[in-house]
């Protein structure tokens, strides 16, 4: 069901659990279709009825998510229809969170910074691993 993500890795579990993976090590910044892959995700997780629970999480252990890649925020600053796209983008994003039927989990593994802490606090529940 989710074979349109490129930038995340979703796995469902045979107990119902969807892990999403954050996957741009080694920070896992978001960077190209990993904003809408996980808009999609979390959107399409409300008609899965094999998936009972999300957990969001990231690659490696260094970090959860840096939020958003250095150079393609420059780029989008140099590009005025880029950046308004981006702001449409990131409000879609965040709307699916409050629209998500199912619980959203974030399994922080590292640091949460910018994006990767807003999607931590959009998360009905958030905790670190340890370490």
């Amino acid at each position: 069901m989710y074979e349109y993500c490129t930038a995340l890795k979703p796995e469902l579990r045979p107990n119902g659990v969807l892990v999403v993976t954050l996957d741009n090590p080694p920070t896992n910044a978001f960077k190209g279709a990993m904003h809408d892959d996980l808009r999609r995700v979390l959107e399409d997780v409300n008609q899965d009825h094999d998936a009972r629970v999300v957990v969001i999480t990231g690659a490696g252990d260094r970090a959860f998510s840096a939020g958003g890649d250095i150079r393609e925020m420059q780029r989008m600053l140099d590009e005025p229809m880029a950046t308004l796209q981006s702001f449409v983008e990131a409000r879609r994003l965040l709307q699916a969170f409050l629209r998500a039927e199912k619980p959203v989990i974030a399994r922080i593994n590292g640091h949460a910074v910018g994006l990767g802490a807003t999607i931590a606090l959009f998360s009905d529940l958030a905790y670190a691993v340890e370490g």
